[in-house]
């Protein structure tokens, strides 16, 4: 799993508008397939690049964390629309 310590090279893209901001992460798993003979050393890797392209781990968490706050409040919005969200 990649870990966010941001090397000074992984900073340095960060900064840079030029370097796609999954980019880091796509070379390290990249590094890792050209690299290995067995493929499935390289899930974590891969994982974290796709949860950079997609979020879906993040999103999921998020909607989660909504529900558990709607069902801890009594299970309706305190304010927004007849569909919960606030505008």
């Amino acid at each position: 799993m990649h870990v966010g310590g941001n090397s000074k090279e992984e900073m340095a893209n960060m900064l840079n508008p030029r370097v796609a901001r999954c980019y880091p992460i796509w070379m390290d798993f990249y590094s890792c397939m050209v690299e290995t003979d067995k493929p499935s050393k390289c899930i974590d890797l891969r994982e974290d690049y796709f949860e950079c392209l997609h979020h879906r781990k993040e999103i999921s968490r998020v909607n989660r964390i909504g529900k558990e706050i709607e069902k801890q409040e009594g299970g309706s919005p305190s304010s927004g629309n007849e569909d919960g969200h606030v505008s």
